[in-house]
């Protein structure tokens, strides 16, 4: 795979850990943020699987 697909990879898990560790410390976030997240999560995931 290439440098890249990991780098976004990677940043897009960070950032959605980011957002759910926000949700769970009870800041304000929008549900369609957290949604985001969740699903990003859930995609990062099968993509993974796939690639295994």
């Amino acid at each position: 795979m290439a440098a890249g697909s990991w780098l976004r990879y990677i940043v897009g898990i960070l950032l959605s850990l980011d957002v759910l560790r926000i949700a769970l410390t009870g800041s304000q976030l929008q549900q369609t943020t957290i949604a985001l997240a969740v699903v990003f999560l859930i995609l990062a995931a099968l993509y993974v699987v796939k690639r295994i």
